[in-house]
């Protein structure tokens, strides 16, 4: 799959990110606002701004399983985390909140799937910015559908 520029799709978004990458993973800040600003362009996410800051940690399995140690009580690295500052279901802020993800899932996750690290950073990142705008896979099986149903066409948007 190739990555598609977003500004040949026109979307009219600023996206403020800051991002803490420490570790060195080798990824240009505009390929995650660019996917940002087709995530909350989307009709479907319903974003009433248009403008938004995000915060973005990209970290390694160690620091991950403290941070999940932390804040869910498991004691284990996991792929993304995200903490919204909008805790309902109503999108209030411009302010997001943060996503972290592990360098070490986004490498064997991508080895296990056969996709790039590339793409598959790009579906933690759009699936960490989900959350953020309150969609939440783990409260039934129908928001479950709904938020995979529209990760998964963003993420065919950006990279077919």
């Amino acid at each position: 799959m190739k990555y598609m520029k977003i500004e040949k799709m026109g979307c009219k978004m600023e996206i403020i990110l800051l991002m803490d990458n420490e570790k060195g993973y080798d990824v240009d800040k505009s390929f995650f606002t660019d996917i940002a600003k087709v995530v909350l362009t989307d009709e479907r996410v319903k974003y009433p701004f248009n403008i938004a800051e995000i915060s973005m940690v990209l970290t390694d399995d160690k620091e991950m399983q403290e941070i999940n140690r932390l804040y869910r009580k498991i004691d284990k690295p996991t792929d993304v985390l995200s903490f919204p500052i909008n805790e309902n279901k109503t999108i209030t802020s411009k302010l997001l909140g943060d996503i972290v993800i592990s360098i070490d899932r986004v490498k064997s996750q991508a080895a296990e799937s056969g996709c790039t690290e590339k793409e598959e950073i790009a579906y933690l990142f759009i699936h960490g910015l989900l959350h953020l705008l309150t969609f939440d896979h783990e409260t039934s099986e129908d928001d479950e559908e709904e938020m995979f149903a529209i990760q998964d066409s963003i993420f065919d948007k950006i990279f077919t």
